[in-house]
């Protein structure tokens, strides 16, 4: 009898788990657009992809479910930006995407993936890594980057064939 209210109360557990990952799974994709003031610094807090555009109009567009939306916190303090969200759960769909216009410094301090789409035109960035991240950023200008004592850094760069004289 013990064993059969065991395995009753196992499944239980185990369906319950799958019906809430499933809830989250399903949720209707929102997309949030927050204007900006226009900053040279972004500092990155929260595990997400994050894709950086090249732009005059400097905003913030977060695109995925309500939840990774409404998680996010935008912080402006004159020229410095910082994006935070305590969403945890991955989602395919979860993206943000960033408007930016000379940026000087980028600031990594949470697990992140981060992108370029199109070509940046920042003449001198910075880049401080305090969290392991992926980050794949096209930049015209000189590109400095520096990680914290506790990791290691592995710089991988790949040339096209139309890049090569």
């Amino acid at each position: 009898m013990k064993r059969i209210i065991i395995c009753i109360g196992l499944f239980i557990i185990f369906t319950s788990a799958g019906i809430s990952q499933s809830k989250t799974s399903c949720l209707p994709d929102i997309v949030k657009v927050i204007p900006v003031t226009s900053f040279d610094q972004l500092t990155i807090d929260g595990n997400f992809k994050l894709t950086l555009v090249e732009n005059d109009e400097p905003a913030i567009q977060i695109k995925g479910n309500s939840r990774f939306v409404k998680a996010f916190k935008v912080c402006q303090k004159q020229n410095a930006l910082l994006i935070k969200s305590l969403y945890a759960d991955e989602y395919v769909n979860n993206q943000v995407i960033v408007n930016v216009k000379n940026l000087r410094k980028l600031i990594v301090q949470e697990q992140s993936v981060i992108n370029t789409k199109g070509i940046l035109q920042s003449e001198d960035l910075n880049i401080l890594i305090d969290a392991e991240c992926f980050i794949n950023i096209i930049n015209n200008g000189i590109t400095k980057i520096n990680a914290s004592e506790s990791f290691d850094l592995e710089i991988v760069r790949m040339l096209s064939h139309s890049s090569i004289n």
